[in-house]
C-alpha cells in the first residue's frame, strides 16, 4: 500500500502546504476538524508512531516545537490549542505515517475522538 503522506512529500499528491522545512511538512487536512487544523509530519517515512518515537525521539521533540510555533503564528496561544497523535485501530487511524494534528481557533469538543 502506498503512503499518501510520502506521495505529498514527493509532490506526486497535491496538498495545501502550510509549513515546510528540511525535516517536516505541514498541510491542510482534507477534512478539517477545527478552524485551524494542520497535519504535521516528518518527510522521512516511518511505518508507525512507535517506530518514529523509538528511532527519532529528538525529531519528535522538534516536531512538537514546530507545532507550538505554528500555533503561536496563527494566534492560538491566548485561547489554547490541541496537539494530537493517533496510533492504532482504536483511534480510527487511516494513515500509518506518523502525523501530528494541530487543532485550534474555536472551543474544541471535550471528546478527543
Amino acid at each position: 500500500m502506498e503512503c499518501v503522506l510520502c506521495s505529498v512529500v514527493s509532490k506526486e499528491e497535491q496538498a495545501t502546504i502550510l509549513y515546510e522545512d528540511h525535516e517536516f511538512l505541514g498541510i491542510s487536512p482534507l477534512r478539517a476538524m477545527a478552524p485551524t487544523h494542520v497535519l504535521l509530519f516528518p518527510q522521512a517515512h516511518y511505518c508507525d508512531l512507535p517506530a518514529y518515537l523509538n528511532a527519532e525521539p529528538e525529531s519528535v521533540g522538534r516536531l512538537m516545537k514546530t507545532a507550538s510555533l505554528l500555533a503561536s503564528e496563527r494566534g492560538l496561544q491566548s485561547r489554547g490549542f490541541r496537539l494530537a497523535w493517533n496510533f492504532g485501530p482504536d483511534t480510527n487511524q487511516r494513515i500509518l505515517h506518523p502525523h501530528l494534528h494541530l487543532l485550534g481557533g474555536a472551543r474544541l469538543q471535550d471528546r478527543l475522538a
